[in-house]
């Protein structure tokens, strides 16, 4: 397990959450009562869960908080100019049953 800490925030990753690192191919939102924006990358996610493991080049997060609301505009934002981005996975498939929650993401 690695830990880390910022200023008076800490939080965890286990192992087992997924990496990725290149573009977004496409996005796909799911409204409804579902909550759901899946991530669709150019390329498989790296040491994804294994309730992850049937979609192994996609993300999901979840538009109905303040979190997922600003990880979707960097997702957008990185789709539309064709960035490079990189993401951590959570771990755990909590929003989606077969596809991991995003953590962390940056954009170039």
């Amino acid at each position: 397990m690695v830990a880390m800490a910022t200023g008076i925030l800490t939080y965890s990753t286990t192992s087992a959450a997924g990496s990725y690192v290149g573009t977004i191919l496409s996005v796909q939102g799911y409204g409804e009562n579902v909550n759901a924006v899946f991530i669709y990358l150019s390329g498989d996610v790296n040491g994804s869960p294994a309730c992850a493991l049937g979609e192994p080049a996609r993300f999901v997060i979840n538009p109905s908080n303040p979190s997922g609301q600003a990880l979707l505009a960097i997702v957008l934002a990185a789709l539309a100019r064709g960035a490079g981005v990189g993401f951590t996975g959570s771990g755990s498939c909590d929003i989606w049953p077969d596809t991991e929650s995003v953590l962390l993401l940056n954009s170039n």
